[in-house]
């Protein structure tokens, strides 16, 4: 009896051996497990940096955009009023010249 009871310790001493060392590999495991977990974390992170800056570089941008496009449209604008202003100055020296023929025509003793 005493044989058999050794022999069981010695099983059941075999057995806690390999439980806690299956014990250390899973807490290895986890360990290794929540170092990349913290790795993707930190890397979730800085690409959430990147995605905030590039959306602010690109809120930038398109304000920019739309400030050229302002100037743009100002300057064609301007240049369709130029060209107006040209026709209007060019009918009114027309007239102007028209008015003078006509004057010289009515004058006493012409």
């Amino acid at each position: 009896a005493l044989q058999a009871a050794k022999a069981e310790h010695a099983a059941l001493t075999t057995e806690i051996g390999e439980v806690q060392a299956m014990s250390e590999q899973h807490a290895a495991r986890v360990h290794a497990a929540n170092d990349i977990s913290e790795q993707w974390t930190a890397h979730a992170a800085g690409l959430q940096a990147t995605l905030t800056h590039t959306q602010a570089e690109h809120a930038a941008a398109t304000a920019e955009l739309q400030e050229v496009r302002a100037r743009a449209q100002q300057a064609t604008d301007g240049a369709k009023l130029k060209k107006v202003l040209a026709l209007v100055q060019k009918e009114r020296d027309a007239l102007t010249a028209r008015v003078e023929d006509l004057t010289k025509g009515a004058e006493p003793g012409v």
